[in-house]
């Protein structure tokens, strides 16, 4: 019975290191976000122009 629990121990450890690579990663794609807000300024520029083509 004794090794049984050795085994659990050792897949818990294992468990435990891959959830921390992964957070790095997080941080990188964080910084990312800001450059989104500039394709919502593009989204108005259509419009504007749409507008413009239907009053000519």
């Amino acid at each position: 019975q004794p090794p049984s629990s050795v085994a659990s121990q050792t897949v818990i450890r294992r468990l435990a290191a891959l959830p921390v690579p992964p957070r790095s990663v997080i941080i990188e794609r964080l910084p990312p976000l800001p450059p989104r807000p500039r394709d919502i300024i593009i989204e108005r520029w259509i419009p504007y122009g749409a507008q413009g083509k239907r009053r000519t």
